[in-house]
């Protein structure tokens, strides 16, 4: 068994990894906050409501500079506490960045009148938080066996419900991304080194902790489908250094990728040993080849 400071050494490398990579990624249709400025610049005359607005706003920045290991500890709480409609986060284990947002999501808590108190605060993570879950590799911890990404420069498929991916590359650092679902539209897109597209339903939030966001606060999705069975802001796809990596945004069922005799199945509820959710089981053969 590895010793904590193993264990503490590994994590400390995932989230430089991850944050190397945000760092380098700029969408191509960027996250559209559509409050008349930026997210939750509204005023209001209500003194509750604009203390609301206040930690709102204060949230969103604490989401953003989350390193990649509290951000899967964060959201996995988020989404057990959200099925079971109880705020129970472990705080006694918290790094200090998440003991902040556990007091704030706390006190936020006993000020919002809202049954949809813990999805709003699930999704407003998942829009603020510039990646997401590594499909490839959850753990974000590389080893000759399991890589982080896949090969840009080779064709690769990624299966989400019925969204279908294709990528492909054109030249030395471009990649064509086609989309297909049930419907019949089959559309693509180029993606150049350092860009991000989001795929999967749109995601607005028309209202977030009980108060109105006027046009709602809207994750651009490029290519988007209707189907009902594919997740809002369901996954990430991002060129980075010759690599495609592919990251859950929001995906409630499985998510499959493939490049040859690899391929990855990503389980978004798949429990680790550290309690946060997702896992990456990662198998080489013939048989994997199928569908690229």
């Amino acid at each position: 068994m590895m010793s904590y400071e193993g264990n503490l050494a590994r994590q400390e490398a995932a989230d430089k990894a991850a944050q190397e990579i945000a760092g380098s990624f700029h969408a191509i249709e960027p996250i559209r906050e559509e409050t008349g400025g930026e997210i939750f610049a509204l005023m209001s005359d209500n003194r509750d409501q604009q203390a609301i607005i206040e930690k709102a706003t204060a949230l969103r920045v604490l989401f953003k500079s989350l390193s990649y290991g509290d951000y899967c500890i964060l959201e996995s709480a988020l989404q057990r506490a959200d099925k079971h409609t109880d705020f129970s986060l472990e705080r006694a284990d918290g790094t200090p960045a998440l003991q902040q947002i556990y007091d704030l999501l706390g006190d936020l808590q006993s000020n919002v009148r809202s049954e949809r108190f813990l999805n709003d605060a699930l999704l407003l993570l998942r829009i603020s938080f510039p990646l997401g879950k590594n499909v490839v590799n959850a753990s974000m911890q590389e080893d000759p066996q399991h890589p982080l990404s896949l090969d840009a420069g080779r064709p690769c498929s990624v299966q989400h419900a019925t969204m279908n991916v294709q990528l492909s590359p054109e030249g030395d650092d471009t990649t064509r991304i086609t989309v297909s679902s049930e419907s019949p539209d089959t559309r693509s897109c180029l993606l150049s080194e350092g860009q991000t597209i989001i795929l999967g339903r749109k995601l607005v939030m028309n209202s977030c902790f009980g108060v109105n966001m006027g046009d709602g606060i809207t994750m651009l999705v490029s290519l988007p489908v209707s189907d009902k069975f594919v997740s809002r802001g369901a996954v990430l796809i991002g060129r980075h250094h010759g690599r495609i990596f592919i990251f859950d945004r929001g995906a409630r069922n499985s998510i499959s990728a493939t490049q040859q005799d690899l391929r990855v199945e990503y389980d978004p509820n798949a429990e680790n040993p550290n309690g946060s959710l997702g896992q990456s089981i990662v198998s080489y053969g013939s048989d994997a080849a199928f569908g690229v």
